[in-house]
């Protein structure tokens, strides 16, 4: 072995480690001499494999306009020289790079075109890692189960031939199926393993995103203390390691966190950060997501201009992007605005819209939350066996599926309902439900409302302010 060639492997293996640990700028300046040497030297598909290595390393980093300049560059040279490797490489990475930014339909488009080539090679690791891509994008289709069947067929294949790397990577990705199906518990058991295996060979950006993930399982089950400790645990680690897009994940999510314990002004701080961050780097998927979770809180704020205009801009982004599990959010903000703007026939139309959604998605969660807005509806309409039908139907989902704070919020609609019903024993009972909740996960603004509710029911008066319009 020649000094070129031994410098080569060292700076080769050194970028790959590099990655791998989370240090993305020593990554790159490895991986730049390592391209500097192979173009003074005429190696060309040593050149390709440093072009693919910086384009990946954007890529993770958020920096999509180089990534995609350095894997167009790549994917040339590539098919210009007959490197099929370096093709297939080129391909997943620009695949990635798509599916990162939103665009799942052009990501899937790439990630075909490199499994196509990857078959033909029949490299074991390649098509695993094909595999679980081509699961993450279907997973953003929402079609649950294909994403899942790419899953298991890349992990029976990162098994045999023991890459703890990909493994990780795919006990994690199983989690996510888990976790919007609503099955928490399974979910949390997936991503332990993950985060086990990841910081076991020193995956740390791969941790950070395990970490994220138990934070949002402990969310979703209302353990709001310990969802921020994984947060914090997890934004951490993306500051450490440069990774400015989940760095707005993390904010977005401690912003959720906030808003769910009532503390509307801190949830407010944390999504602009978020929005900031994804505005620069072009993250157009939690751009979306954060744009709708401000309208949610100027919805319970009851400014209901704000909300609509941010709603709008967040369905702009989605339609384009196709993602499906948003959509159906979308639906249900833009129903609860009609809704208070007293718009009925609109508010069931775009209730309509997010139950067929959340049936095709196979979301409870979106099912319990569509059946507590047609609860105010039909009381509006003054169809109060049909009202409380739905109140009952949302409560009995909410509860099976142990959520927390939508559980508590559908005890204290119902107690309103209850009350303009005159049901004062039943209602008094309900109350007491939902205040123990909010207690429970410290949400001082619903603690408040309870507190008002409280004094007009011992009054004995008829109360149904919520249902008004605003």
């Amino acid at each position: 072995m020649n000094r070129e060639e031994f410098l080569l492997k060292a700076l080769k293996g050194r970028t790959e480690v590099y990655t791998v640990l989370g240090k993305y700028k020593e990554a790159i300046n490895d991986a730049e001499k390592g391209l500097y040497v192979t173009r003074n030297i005429g190696w060309k598909n040593l050149e390709i494999d440093f072009l693919n290595r910086i384009s990946f390393i954007h890529n993770i980093i958020r920096d999509y306009q180089t990534a995609l300049s350095f894997s167009k560059k790549a994917l040339l040279l590539s098919r210009k020289t007959g490197y099929i490797k370096g093709e297939a490489d080129s391909l997943n990475i620009l695949g990635l790079m798509y599916y990162y930014m939103g665009n799942y339909k052009k990501s899937l488009k790439y990630l075909v075109e490199s499994m196509d080539i990857i078959k033909k090679m029949g490299e074991k690791f390649r098509e695993a890692r094909a595999l679980n891509n081509m699961g993450m994008v279907y997973f953003n289709f929402g079609e649950y189960k294909k994403a899942m069947r790419y899953y298991m067929k890349a992990l029976k294949i990162a098994g045999k031939i023991g890459n703890r790397n990909l493994e990780g990577a795919l006990f994690n990705n199983i989690g996510n199926v888990y976790y919007v199906l609503g099955n928490y518990r399974k979910s949390l058991e997936f991503y332990l393993k993950s985060l086990k295996i990841r910081r076991r060979i020193g995956e740390f950006r791969g941790a950070g995103i395990s970490l994220i993930n138990i934070g949002n399982v402990y969310y979703e089950l209302g353990d709001y203390r310990k969802s921020l400790k994984y947060y914090l645990e997890f934004m951490k680690i993306c500051k450490e390691i440069g990774d400015r897009g989940r760095e707005c994940v993390a904010l977005h999510n401690i912003g959720e966190v906030y808003f769910h314990i009532g503390n509307y002004k801190k949830a407010l701080e944390y999504y602009n950060r978020s929005l900031k961050i994804s505005e620069e780097i072009g993250a157009q998927g939690i751009r979306a997501e954060t744009l709708l979770a401000i309208a949610q809180l100027y919805i319970e704020k009851e400014e209901f201009l704000k909300a609509e205009e941010y709603v709008k801009s967040s369905e702009k982004i989605v339609r384009n992007i196709n993602e499906k599990h948003l959509l159906k959010k979308i639906m249900l903000s833009l129903s609860k605005i009609k809704l208070k703007k007293d718009k009925i026939v609109e508010s069931i139309y775009y209730a309509d819209e997010a139950l067929k959604l959340s049936r095709e998605l196979k979301s409870k969660i979106g099912e319990g939350e569509v059946f507590l807005i047609y609860g105010i509806i039909f009381y509006k309409k003054e169809e109060f066996s049909k009202a409380e039908k739905y109140f009952k139907k949302a409560i009995k989902i909410f509860k099976k599926l142990k959520q927390e704070f939508e559980l508590s919020l559908a005890y204290y609609y119902y107690v309103e309902f209850l009350i303009s019903q005159r049901k004062n024993g039943i209602a008094q009972y309900y109350l007491q439900s939902s205040e123990r909740i909010f207690e429970r996960i410290g949400h001082r603004h619903y603690l408040r409302k309870i507190k008002n509710l409280r004094r007009v029911l011992n009054n004995g008066k008829q109360k149904n302010s919520l249902f008004k319009s605003t």
